[in-house]
């Protein structure tokens, strides 16, 4: 069972949630005050009987017109619809954003014949809040074509896809360990989105609970480690994949 990095590049983002561009040795991250620096790799898994996506991204368009995330995909041999699922850790719009596309000026699902599975409470919080972390305009359009499947609290998928309420960066934030007998993988969204979070521990700001998403780290570094997972990290375009090992002190990155 393989996993794919579908990296969309590196953007800054500040307090607007603008995601701007950001060129690796051309650009300065100091002329960009108050700015993250943030990479966007959502991800394709595929098992024996289905093409996974895990959070399609930003759903922005490359210089010659063509989504970045399908030009990924067609890297290998697949299009729009061939993906069968759609994971949505949580509905942040540089998570989901990718989920949709236009065409002639209208909206359109970007994966014509996916499900896209998140968790109801984060559905909730999401229709409930006024935030620019939101775009309400993809969520709306997806609930009134019914392309939203919830579920609610921890559960299995298709036997092979186990989804958690982790938490921590929004309330009903949910990470995913893929496991299909031939390989297992561990997606944990915003809640470790890079390898060097297991190294550096730290409350991050931008979470909903920073101090629930820290200790959710430990636990999820030493089930990594014990179970032998691929961890997948969807703000870490130099390193998306890696094992991780634990010797009872600190993580190492494999």
């Amino acid at each position: 069972m393989p996993a794919y990095p579908l990296s969309e590049n590196t953007y800054t983002v500040d307090s607007s949630k603008v995601f701007i561009p950001f060129q690796r040795g051309i650009d300065d991250i100091r002329n960009r005050p108050g700015s993250l620096l943030v990479d966007i790799v959502p991800f394709l898994v595929q098992t024996k009987e289905y093409n996974i996506v895990i959070d399609p991204g930003l759903g922005l368009k490359l210089s010659n017109g063509h989504y970045h995330i399908l030009d990924n995909l067609m890297r290998h041999h697949l299009s729009a619809s061939d993906i069968d699922i759609i994971l949505l850790s949580h509905l942040h719009k540089d998570h989901l954003a990718g989920a949709v596309m236009e065409v002639a000026d209208a909206m359109c699902p970007m994966f014509p014949n996916a499900i896209y599975y998140v968790q109801e409470g984060e559905l909730n919080d999401a229709l409930s809040k006024s935030s620019s972390s939101y775009d309400r305009k993809v969520i709306d359009y997806l609930l009134q074509e019914s392309l939203l499947k919830t579920i609610n609290g921890n559960t299995t998928l298709k036997d092979c896809i186990q989804c958690e309420i982790s938490g921590g960066h929004t309330p009903h934030h949910q990470i995913f360990i893929i496991d299909d007998g031939s390989a297992n993988f561990f997606y944990g969204g915003d809640v470790l989105p890079q390898p060097q979070q297991l190294i550096r521990r730290f409350v991050a700001k931008y979470d909903y609970d920073g101090k629930h998403s820290a200790d959710k780290r430990i636990e999820y570094g030493k089930r990594i480690a014990e179970g032998d997972l691929t961890a997948l990290y969807f703000h870490s375009a130099l390193q998306p994949m890696s094992k991780v090992s634990y010797d009872g002190d600190k993580f190492m990155i494999i």
